[in-house]
């Protein structure tokens, strides 16, 4: 397999803004095609870029009792309209890991709030979907928001599963595709880390995970990003596109991943 490479800076340059003006360790929100997306942002020098290929985010409960409003989301100046209101769905009931997967549908519930006590959204326990309320992008074209997530009693220790999803009013940007928080409550790093394997390998099934960039190819501008999440080996939440199995670390097996996919070239 031959790879001519892009050099960082050279993709850096495809799309990027400094990353001073972003809240580092958020999730990426954008477009692709006109549909809404979900990622994170590469951090190289001065300069960040959106990668909007990752559906598998990691919240840490705990700034207050079983309760975090980061990562929040976040985009890129100029990603969206002025005043363009995107607002967020929980598409099911919260799942709890056993240890080897997950639980259908049970009682312990996930609050959110997207600001005023008005904005108050209660996962449901029966898998019926809640839509959530929106936000407006500022008037450069920002969509930064944090919606608080809290686990309400009889949440225990352990780790939770809730699956979302992004979409705009009046149908003017399409629906993202859902994308999952994985959420810490007192648990171990490796605990969490199984989840989100689990995940990626048995729920989000990714037909095209080595796209990175989300162009809809599997090409040397791919393959960049890639190197350099290789190169970085171990993960950060709250997402890593380029762990493909989602072991938490970007190594031998995900490049096979990616060689094969790099070969077809055009993603399904």
């Amino acid at each position: 397999m031959k790879m001519q490479a892009l050099s960082m800076a050279a993709a850096l340059a495809l799309v990027s803004a400094g990353a001073s003006a972003l809240h580092l360790g958020d999730l990426a929100v954008g477009l692709n095609n006109g549909r809404l997306a979900t990622g994170v942002f590469l951090i190289n020098g001065d300069n960040a870029i959106p990668l909007l290929s990752e559906r598998v985010f990691i919240c840490t409960l705990g700034k207050f009792p079983g309760f975090n409003d980061d990562p929040g989301m976040d985009s890129l100046e100029n990603t969206f309209a002025a005043s363009q209101a995107i607002g967020y769905s929980m598409r099911g009931s919260l799942r709890k890991w056993t240890g080897s997967g997950l639980t259908t549908a049970i009682d312990e519930r996930l609050q959110t709030r997207f600001g005023t006590a008005a904005t108050i959204r209660v996962s449901s326990t029966d898998d019926t979907p809640v839509v959530g309320t929106t936000r407006t992008a500022s008037s450069v074209g920002v969509w930064h928001h944090h919606i608080g997530y809290t686990l309400l009693t009889p949440a225990t220790g352990g780790v939770y599963v809730l699956e979302f999803e992004l979409w705009a009013p009046g149908g003017s940007l399409a629906t993202s595709k859902p994308y999952w928080f994985v959420f810490n409550q007192n648990s171990d790093d490796a605990t969490v880390q199984s989840v989100v394997a689990y995940l990626k390998q048995n729920v989000v099934q990714e037909t095209c995970a080595a796209d990175i960039n989300a162009d809809g190819l599997v090409d040397d501008s791919d393959f960049t990003l890639f190197a350099y999440g290789y190169n970085e080996l171990l993960c950060k939440p709250p997402g890593c596109p380029y762990d493909f199995n989602g072991d938490g670390a970007v190594d031998d097996s995900d490049f096979v991943v990616f060689a094969q996919q790099y070969n077809e070239l055009l993603c399904p």
